[in-house]
């Protein structure tokens, strides 16, 4: 499960029995912009829990006090829609009872891979979900490439099944699939006009399509929306601009 809007504050919890390796995680997430509980043993967790609502769980899955597994089940028992990461020295497979994590991450851990995590399972406070919606640098790259020019103009203005209204309608068919392929569709187009906002929505939307958490797709249904309507707006009102001249 991921959350499903955006908010002011998003709390992880942390849960390691070595001080070092919760000071490493804790500093990154915190550079993420997130509020870090840590814990170091089962008791710890349960007490957190009881107190505070998490936006997401980091695990170690070896601890001097409890195992990770119990942790887990403690976590989704109390907290069942929190996405759960499994912090490991071993490979994904030696993990025993691997159904109760969403993910997991190989120590020592690497920003870059704990920045991918948190794209997918709690994109709202990453970066790269308030990026300017458009680059003027890439519009003028794009509209130099004639051959890539035509293909986007065409699939984004003129498409009948790319346009915000034959969207809408996939999202009527609440079927996780169809706004799946109508999504995909159009992603490679946002990477070729460096959209990272869309990028980034779109991604996060591919995610929960896959997981089939139509409630959450809801919630993303209307910025998604908002944002490409702005974009195939600014491209036309860009191209009109350029022809102009």
């Amino acid at each position: 499960m991921t959350s499903k809007q955006p908010k002011d504050q998003y709390i992880a919890l942390l849960v390691a029995d070595n001080m070092i390796n919760r000071r490493l995680i804790g500093k990154l997430l915190q550079r993420m912009g997130l509020d870090v509980i840590d814990a170091n043993h089962r008791e710890a967790v349960q007490q957190a829990l009881q107190n505070t609502i998490i936006d997401i769980a980091f695990v170690d899955d070896v601890l001097g006090r409890g195992n990770g597994n119990d942790i887990a089940t403690d976590i989704h028992a109390l907290q069942s829609s929190v996405p759960i990461i499994a912090m490991t020295t071993e490979t994904k497979r030696q993990i025993p009872e691997l159904e109760l994590f969403a993910a997991v991450l190989t120590k020592p851990i690497q920003e870059s891979e704990l920045s991918a995590i948190m794209m997918e399972y709690l994109p709202f406070c990453m970066p790269e979900f308030h990026e300017n919606l458009f680059n003027e640098d890439a519009f003028e790259s794009f509209y130099l490439d004639t051959k890539l020019r035509k293909e986007i103009v065409e699939l984004l203005l003129t498409d009948p099944l790319a346009t915000t209204q034959s969207i809408e309608d996939a999202f009527e068919t609440k079927h996780a699939d169809i706004i799946y392929d109508k999504v995909h569709y159009l992603k490679a187009s946002f990477n070729y006009l460096q959209s990272k906002r869309l990028v980034a929505i779109v991604q996060h939307m591919l995610h929960l399509c896959r997981a089939n958490e139509m409630d959450a797709l809801w919630y993303l249904k209307d910025e998604f929306l908002a944002n490409y309507q702005v974009l195939r707006d600014t491209l036309q009102s860009y191209l009109r601009t350029k022809l102009s001249r």
